[in-house]
């Protein structure tokens, strides 16, 4: 039974895809709708690309749609809908028995299966429902198209401001490793160029001189912390140095007296 089925299961996998495509029409129109209306309240500049994301919604829909699972009682019930009155389900119920009843059974469904046109019997028809809410959400996507979108010139001034701070960003990244190498040990070096490293981030993704400056304030402050820091340890070293040059002077001083 299992395999005069295939047809069957086959054809209802492909109705599940057919729906399931229609679903994701609807949620790639929703989608697309939500990223254009946000999109005029706040500055998206990866709205293309969360347009495309969008769009894989439908395929998405689609492919899960074709691989759910399909089982024997399904598929059965679907063919007996078709007009075979009860015997694939019956047939399907008696599987386990061997008596000749249910072999006769058997053998009557298996002839009604294999006569039956599933082509004809189970068409393909999309969903009427969410191909309605697409194609609704798609004109509506349209007509945000066709209005002027506010914050396209703020993304425009965002934009021409991540050119002009693309040279200052070079610089400060030449500026770590000058700094790092010449006036500081290694360590201190590691963190000198991690700093400017991340300054030179921040005023490349920065959307106005605003941020910049804030970051660049913040960065400011923690190198002179730092080299604070390594003055100090600079300082003590030194001085710990000259002690022990003094101690060993006059320990050589002592041993000439004694001489």
């Amino acid at each position: 039974m299992k395999k005069a089925l295939s047809p069957v299961r086959g054809r209802l996998r492909a109705r599940h895809g057919l729906t399931g495509l229609c679903w994701g029409a609807a949620a790639a129109g929703l989608l697309l709708l939500a990223v254009l209306a946000v999109s005029f309240f706040t500055p998206l500049a990866g709205r293309g690309g969360l347009l495309a994301l969008g769009t894989l919604a439908l395929p998405l829909g689609g492919l899960v749609g074709a691989l759910w699972p399909v089982s024997d009682r399904q598929a059965a019930r679907a063919a007996d809908a078709c007009g075979l009155r009860e015997r694939a389900q019956t047939a399907l119920a008696l599987a386990g028995r061997q008596d000749e009843m249910a072999r006769l059974q058997r053998a009557d469904a298996l002839r009604a299966l294999q006569g039956l046109d599933t082509r004809s019997a189970l068409p393909l028809r999309p969903a009427r429902l969410p191909l309605l809410a697409g194609a609704g959400c798609l004109a509506l996507c349209a007509a945000l198209l066709l209005i002027p979108n506010p914050q396209e010139e703020i993304l425009a001034a965002r934009q021409q401001f991540a050119q002009r701070m693309e040279a200052p960003s070079q610089a400060l990244a030449q500026a770590a490793e000058q700094v790092a190498d010449q006036l500081l040990g290694e360590r201190d070096a590691r963190e000198v160029r991690r700093l400017l490293a991340e300054l030179s981030r921040q005023t490349a993704r920065s959307r106005d001189a605003r941020e910049a400056l804030t970051a660049l304030g913040n960065t400011q402050q923690q190198l002179e912390r730092l080299l604070s820091q390594a003055r100090e340890a600079a300082g003590e070293a030194l001085s710990q140095a000259g002690m022990e040059a003094a101690a060993e002077a006059l320990g050589r001083q002592d041993m000439e007296g004694l001489q």
